[in-house]
Order: structure tokens, then sequence, then C-alpha cells
């Protein structure tokens, strides 16, 4: 009878292969949930910048061109704008009130060392005072 105190060569062999394609499995999964948080992180990054740039675009803007360029780090956004309506505003009593009015539609594309990376169509009021 044999009392050996340790692992056998095959027992030793069979359990390195279970442990390696366990590690195997846990950094797949690793690098699933890395990949998926750098995208969800790009994601986040993007609609900073179109909120930003939405915000920063003022009705003078829209008024002055019809179309433009803005940097953010090291994403940039291009766009162009065309009026949909225009009217002169009304006051709630049916007056004519001291404003032309207009509504924008705004297309822009959200760029990073030159690739398009989102595009957003989103619509702006402008106003201006009517002249007498």
């Amino acid at each position: 009878m044999n009392n050996s105190l340790g692992f056998s060569l095959l027992e030793s062999v069979v359990a390195l292969t279970i442990l390696s394609g366990l590690l195997m499995i846990i950094f797949s999964w690793n690098e699933t949930a890395l990949f998926g948080a750098e995208k969800s992180f790009q994601k986040f990054e993007i609609n900073e910048v179109a909120e930003n740039f939405i915000e920063e675009l003022t009705p003078q803007d829209l008024l002055k061109s019809t179309e433009g360029l803005s940097e953010y780090g090291t994403y940039s956004v291009s766009w162009k704008g065309s009026i949909v309506d225009q009217s002169t505003g009304v006051e709630t009593n049916g007056v004519p009130s001291s404003f032309k009015l207009a509504l924008f539609q705004i297309d822009f594309e959200i760029s990073k060392s030159g690739f398009i990376v989102a595009k957003y169509r989103t619509r702006k009021t402008a106003y201006r005072a009517r002249s007498s």
C-alpha cells in the first residue's frame, strides 16, 4: 500500500487545467466589462458635448449664420441651421408683440479625430426686436 501525502502528477495536471479554464473565463469577462465601461464613458462624453453645444448656441448665432464649427476639447461639432417657421409674435391678448420669432432646425455632427461619432437633430427658437 502506497501512503503518499501529496498529489499525484495526474491530479496536479487536472487541477491546473481546471484552474486555467476558470482564469480564462474570468479574464474574458473582465475584458468585456472594461470594454463596456469604456463605451459607456465615450457615450457620456458625447452626450455632454451635445448638451454643451445646445446650451451655448445662442439665438444671435442662428440669426448671424446658418452653419458653424465649435471645438470642445478633443471633440468638434459642425452644425447647420435652417428656418422651419417664422412669424411676428403675438401677445396673449392678441396684440402683436415687439419681437419677430423664428423656429430653427439644427443638424449637428460630433466628430473626434476626424471621424463622426454622433449625429443629432434638434430645434431651437430665436427672436429679435421688430423694427418700428
